[in-house]
């Protein structure tokens, strides 16, 4: 929140450039991975606004390619949803309306566990997607308490953005890379057998 504070004016100028960058959808995967990488390099050189939107053009350009399968889960599941929820209104099926459940639980759980790949990726730029995906699960799994509190914690945020659409355009997409980065770095983002050690000695 103090990071949030002091850097309001560059996290702002970020999600929006993270909204136009997106506009394309194909786009979106890059446009996230960029978001964590500069955010972070926002924290570690304290860069000012105009740098932080020059490192985030960058990192887009950069991660263009190895973005595009975020930006593939990022699409094709919420068309999916809107394709059933289509379905429900018109009244073609029960099973319509449960496919709408379903698909509005998954993009949820896409959407957080994008911030939460991205994040590592962008921490581990040498193990490439398909092992950040791989330690993406099981951090996940061997951090379910924190994982659980968390999305709960996203959910009521994206609601609240919703609800107030400015705060989405301008603070959504920086606060949540910032709280995954931070929850990352102290708990989740340790190897599973550190992350028990460290429970270990917390107990």
């Amino acid at each position: 929140m103090k990071f949030l504070y002091y850097k309001i004016t560059s996290i702002v100028l970020l999600s929006v450039a993270f909204w136009l960058v997106s506009l394309p959808l194909v786009t979106i995967g890059p446009a996230l991975i960029a978001l964590s990488e500069t955010i972070r390099t926002v924290a570690s050189d304290d860069l000012s606004e105009l740098g932080a939107l020059e490192t985030f053009f960058r990192s887009v350009r950069r991660n263009l390619v190895s973005g595009l399968p975020l930006s593939a889960v990022l699409v094709l599941v919420p068309l999916g949803t809107i394709f059933y929820l289509q379905l429900a209104l018109e009244g073609m099926s029960g099973y319509a309306t449960l496919g709408t459940i379903i698909g509005i639980y998954l993009c949820f759980c896409c959407l957080f566990f994008s911030v939460r790949l991205a994040s590592i990726s962008v921490q581990h730029r040498s193990w490439g997607l398909s092992r950040s995906f791989e330690h993406a699960i099981d951090t996940t799994l061997d951090t379910l308490d924190v994982s659980v509190l968390s999305a709960c914690l996203f959910a009521v945020v994206l609601v609240v953005s919703v609800l107030f659409p400015p705060l989405l355009l301008l603070l959504t997409p920086g606060f949540f890379v910032i709280f995954e980065s931070v929850l990352y770095e102290t708990i989740a983002g340790k190897e599973p057998s550190r992350y028990h050690e460290y429970l270990g000695t917390r107990a």
